[in-house]
């Protein structure tokens, strides 16, 4: 891209152009296989999060590859000989070379999952958006002859583009923070510029989780709602549903809950056969002590059974799973629902059954 706008390579841009099929073929290809993945694997935890990350990923790359396309399809608009502004130009072209170092530094970053390296990609785009103002100035700055005026608007948007590259590429560095450390955050915010640098942040949370006796997410009370749809996807929905509490309790804890509400959204499936046109009701609070959850269906509720692991092949695992892993539960039958509780401040050892 860089030498296309250096020498107005109209024939590069045009490859350009054509390269972005694959590009969205791929991105088709990929998007597809991760869909695959949620509907037959139903991935939890780390895993879950790795899925739901390469979903944003892929829609950042093939955005980039749309704003090469614009570029191209600009080039051919001014002419083969236009006129141009040297030190307008070239900071263009630098801008295009500093592009591409940033995204393959946020490849280098999710492959590796460094979170360093993400994080240092905020100080890289500040180079490119220092020359886009740069080149904004320059533009107003032009002269008066007509055709110089039209190429240098023809700049700033190809600019613009090239900022926007940038911009993917932090994004893709966020998804890589996500990934490794379970909390999403904006590296930076242009409507709160007094937050924190990234890394204070992140190291100031794992800080204030500490002074309460242990590593783990700090939270408010909070309370979750959902209304399902039934049927052969509740389980991925009901999963997905759940992501945000990686950012409210422990690991452990996080993969206790989707364990058990995924049992008993299959319960509701099978037992209650609750269809897609049927809803199912997933009810969550979590405060400082305990994580409450509650599954309702359009069923006819039933009585607590006997839970023992001896019958469990006969019904199913779910509520064998319930009786071992929570602290507390139980069944409403009056609204057909089955809850059950977890402590936040339990021994370790008790939560390490689901493992």
């Amino acid at each position: 891209m860089a030498e296309a706008l250096r020498h107005t390579d109209i024939e590069l841009a045009q490859l350009v152009i054509e390269d972005d099929d694959r590009l969205d073929g791929r991105y088709l290809e990929v998007h597809q296989g991760v869909l695959s993945l949620l509907a037959r694997q139903a991935p939890v935890a780390s895993d879950l999060r790795l899925i739901a990350a390469l979903l944003e990923v892929i829609k950042h790359v093939e955005r980039m590859g749309d704003q090469c396309v614009n570029i191209s399809k600009l080039l051919p608009l001014a002419g083969t000989e236009p006129p141009t502004h040297p030190g307008m130009l070239e900071k263009i072209v630098e801008m295009a070379s500093q592009a591409r170092a940033e995204v393959m530094q946020s490849k280098q970053a999710f492959a590796r999952r460094d979170v360093g390296l993400a994080e240092d990609l905020v100080r890289q785009d500040e180079r490119i958006n220092r020359l886009n103002r740069e080149c904004f100035r320059l533009a107003i700055e032009i002269g008066d002859d007509p055709d110089m005026r039209e190429w240098a608007m023809h700049m700033m948007l190809v600019a613009r583009w090239l900022e926007r590259i940038g911009d993917n590429a932090v994004d893709i560095g966020e998804q890589t923070a996500f990934v490794v450390t379970g909390l999403f955050r904006e590296f930076t915010d242009a409507s709160h510029p007094a937050r924190f640098a990234p890394r204070d942040w992140h190291n100031g949370a794992r800080a204030a989780c500490r002074a309460h006796g242990r590593e783990r997410a700090c939270t408010m009370s909070k309370e979750l709602t959902f209304e399902l749809a039934g049927g052969p996807y509740a389980v991925t929905a009901a999963r997905l549903a759940l992501s945000e509490i990686d950012e409210m309790v422990d690991e452990t804890q996080a993969f206790d809950v989707r364990l058990l509400v995924s049992e008993l959204v299959t319960n509701s499936v099978k037992h209650a056969n609750a269809g897609p046109d049927e809803s199912i009701s997933l009810n969550l609070t979590i405060d400082d002590s305990v994580i409450r959850c509650e599954v309702r269906d359009p069923g006819p509720g039933f009585d607590p059974p006997e839970v023992s692991g001896e019958d469990a092949g006969d019904r199913g695992w779910g509520l064998f799973f319930v009786e071992q892993i929570a602290d507390r539960w139980g069944v409403d039958r009056a609204s057909a629902s089955v809850w059950f509780e977890i402590e936040r401040d339990r021994d370790d050892a008790i939560s390490q059954t689901a493992a």
